[in-house]
């Protein structure tokens, strides 16, 4: 997983990068459509458009899907191999240097009963600073893209299609019941109010075990989130257990100290709790370990909103001042029936219309309060995104508790 890996600095491995996107671009036009422009409605496809996210209804996906769920047995087995996971964006740095400065040194990140497995993903999109080449490599590893990838000849695959298979053999396969990683941790930073957002999907016990853990013995400002398809197209899902590590605001392209300090140690306390799973897993009746039940908030989301556009598709409005910049998914800032959500070009607000909405999942509840994402994210212009709105549930979760709490 390392060396050839490794993304070179020469200018001229960049240039050939960003040369590729265009010869890419009219190949990639028929994986990646744009989505249909509509002022407050969105696509049930949530965080995917244009790429699938849920496997074809045929018997070969219900084969798949079966799959997913019988790999999940982290909760009651040793892990054995985790891999760290960065530039799957191209250009969200922080994930880059932090796997750089592993592979650089690995005793940050060597624990002693697995491996730890740095790998950097979209190379050419890395070398390029660009989010991708020719289309979103996190949105490649859903059953109907990787297949299609793979009965694609050779000489005929976009940068990204490629990337895909080769990232799926190396970390997976995601569709067998024994992939190489036991747990993935992709790194991504987002240009929205996130703060800490970790992403994962709702039957992944694993994920969500390791999520409340940093969220109570960590950092109590965590959000997380479900992935809201039943086979999402996101690179952890390759693992056998997976998240996305979202961090922000900021802007793509650079890096900020704090967060790439932040996501640092929580990787690091992430690896913690790994390590003393496996030591629970071997020896169940310690008495340094225990048990505990805690409840941890998570996000589901209910609709997506596109910014507001004329016929021909250009923006007529942008995220209101009330709401550009403020902390996401947190229950003092929620949005409701009437709420600003727009300001258009004559500088009037547009607010929202819970009642107008295409709602993922069950209907809205127009005195409902619900709770925004995403905001004004930058690489989700081009998907017809301004943001997601979420419902937040409660789930009881059973966490290993350290005899010590951990140093912060």
């Amino acid at each position: 997983l390392r060396g050839a890996e490794a993304p070179s600095s020469a200018g001229a491995a960049a240039a050939a990068a960003a040369a590729k996107a265009a010869a890419a671009a009219k190949a990639a036009a028929a994986l990646s459509p744009r989505p249909p422009r509509q002022r407050q409605r969105g696509r049930h496809g949530g965080e995917s458009p244009g790429s699938g996210g849920t496997a074809r209804r045929t018997a070969q996906g219900a084969m798949a899907l079966s799959t997913l769920i019988a790999k999940r047995t982290n909760p009651k087995s040793v892990l054995r191999r985790v891999a760290i996971v960065g530039g799957t964006h191209g250009n969200e740095r922080a994930g880059v240097h932090l796997v750089q400065h592993f592979e650089a040194q690995p005793e940050v990140v060597r624990r002693p009963s697995f491996e730890t497995h740095c790998f950097l993903s979209n190379v050419d999109a890395i070398q390029a600073d660009r989010r991708y080449v020719a289309t979103d490599l996190n949105r490649c590893f859903d059953h109907e893209f990787l297949e299609r990838a793979a009965n694609t000849p050779a000489d005929k695959r976009i940068p990204e299609q490629k990337r895909a298979l080769e990232v799926d053999k190396a970390l997976g396969p995601k569709f067998s019941t024994e992939p190489f990683a036991d747990m993935v941790f992709d790194l991504h930073n987002t240009t929205a109010n996130c703060g800490v957002l970790l992403c994962f999907h709702k039957d992944d016990d694993f994920a969500r075990e390791v999520a409340a853990y940093l969220k109570y013995f960590v950092d109590s400002e965590i959000c997380t989130v479900y992935w809201p398809q039943d086979d999402p197209p996101f690179l952890p899902t390759i693992g056998r257990s997976g998240m996305t590590v979202e961090v922000g605001p900021v802007a793509h392209s650079t890096v900020s100290a704090a967060i790439y300090e932040r996501t640092k140690k929580l990787l690091q306390h992430a690896l913690d709790y790994i390590e003393l799973h496996n030591e629970y897993i071997k020896n169940p009746s310690s008495t340094k370990i225990k048990r505990v039940t805690v409840k941890l908030p998570v996000a589901e989301r209910v609709a997506q909103l596109d910014y507001p556009r004329d016929q021909q598709g250009r923006l007529t409005g942008f995220i209101h001042p009330s709401l550009q910049g403020s902390p996401e998914l947190h229950p003092k800032f929620p949005l409701r029936q009437g709420s600003p959500i727009f300001s258009d070009l004559a500088g009037d607000t547009v607010k929202l219309d819970l009642t107008k909405l295409d709602p993922i999942g069950a209907p809205l509840d127009p005195n409902g309060a619900y709770l925004p994402m995403f905001i004004n994210e930058a690489a989700y212009y081009e998907k017809g995104t301004a943001f997601f709105l979420t419902r937040v549930v409660e789930r009881d979760v059973s966490i290993l508790a350290p005899e010590t709490r951990p140093k912060l």
